[in-house]
């Protein structure tokens, strides 16, 4: 995986919640290349968002699939599927929103999310 310079302090369609956007730049992996847009908050990094540029959604949610395993919790919901990993090792939440041709992952802080996840996790 690489990334570039940021390139911009982003736009108001950039802003999530009362987060800081740190920077912007473009990241290539999973077979893909991504928009970035880096959130800060008080603790810190708080999120990645990657909003897909080019690269095909199966092959992203293969490669993802490759490296973290299978999703602990798979969200069906009206519009959309999301698809949740959690990464202990680097302590990240990823997720992978599909709806219509959007295919954007999300490194989020797992400590933010991760009882959620777990009570709502489909038993195996």
């Amino acid at each position: 995986m690489s990334g570039q310079a940021p390139q911009s302090r982003g736009g108001r369609a950039d802003r999530l919640g009362d987060k800081q956007i740190g920077n912007v730049g473009e990241f290539a992996g999973y077979g893909a290349r991504f928009r970035s847009i880096y959130y800060y908050d008080a603790r810190g990094l708080a999120h990645i968002a990657l909003q897909r540029r080019s690269g095909n959604c199966q092959e992203i949610y293969r490669n993802v699939l490759r490296e973290l395993g299978p999703p602990i919790r798979i969200s069906n919901q009206f519009l959309l599927t999301l698809y949740i990993w959690h990464d202990r090792n680097m302590h990240n939440r990823i997720r992978l929103m599909v709806f219509e041709g959007v295919c954007d992952l999300n490194y989020e802080r797992l400590s933010d999310y991760e009882a959620i996840d777990l009570r709502s996790a489909r038993p195996d």
